[in-house]
């Protein structure tokens, strides 16, 4: 069955696939190319301005459904698709690696009364399963892989109150003792014990690394924990 190759969840929570009575057929990815824009008044004569945009790449799912009859096939599939809208996708092949999906276009085809054949197409993002890894003497140089720059986020554990203190381009103003700072540079936000921190950290950007990236941090009265998905 389905659920043994294919694995979806939605808003945190795994849909059952069997309550839909389909099956998984094949799934493929398509790499898109690098799209060219250019710029140009009305009434230049030559382009003046060249850019390139990276379309996001696409990942086809078919489905097999069973049904008693053509609309309850039709009634199962709309109610999947509906579900999958914004999902995460797991496939038995690549159990290590979460597809981050949004749904962009579904089409069908009838192969009897009470079979057909259903192919949903994302847009999605490729990330492994989160990596957490502790920065002994709070310096330390890790390596990063996959293909593409992803999302770096820390955890700074305050052993004593702390004011004041840098790591890498954070600036932290001030943190209780015992409490953990949490710099999710996916969902950019900051908290300290699930409270938001953000007036009480100075930075410019969350960051983003692939490859070497090198954690520093001045003070040696807190633990620093990097975490990250690597991403393709």
């Amino acid at each position: 069955m389905v659920e043994d190759n294919i694995v979806f969840t939605s808003k945190g929570k795994r849909i059952n696939p069997s309550l839909f009575k389909c099956e998984l057929q094949s799934h493929m990815e398509i790499e898109s190319d690098l799209e060219v824009i250019t710029y140009r008044s009305a009434r230049a004569i030559q382009t003046l301005y060249v850019d390139t945009r990276e379309n996001s790449d696409t990942l086809k799912i078919e489905l097999l459904f069973y049904g008693k009859n053509q609309d309850e096939i039709k009634e199962n599939a709309a109610r999947l698709r509906a579900k999958l809208f914004n999902c995460e996708i797991e496939l038995s092949d690549e159990r290590d690696k979460v597809y981050h999906c949004i749904l962009n276009r579904s089409s069908h085809e009838f192969y009897s009364l009470d079979t057909a054949s259903y192919v949903f197409e994302f847009s999605f993002e490729k990330f492994s399963r989160r990596k957490y890894i502790k920065i002994p003497n709070n310096k330390s140089e890790i390596i990063i892989g996959g293909a593409k720059e992803t999302p770096v986020s820390f955890d700074i554990y305050a052993k004593e109150q702390i004011e004041n203190i840098h790591i890498n381009d954070f600036t932290i103003k001030f943190l209780a003792k015992g409490y953990t700072l949490h710099i999710d540079s996916d969902k950019c936000l900051i908290t300290a014990n699930g409270v938001l921190h953000t007036r009480y950290v100075d930075f410019i950007e969350f960051p983003m690394a692939i490859g070497k990236y090198e954690v520093t941090c001045d003070s040696n009265e807190v633990d620093v924990t990097v975490s990250y998905r690597e991403r393709w």
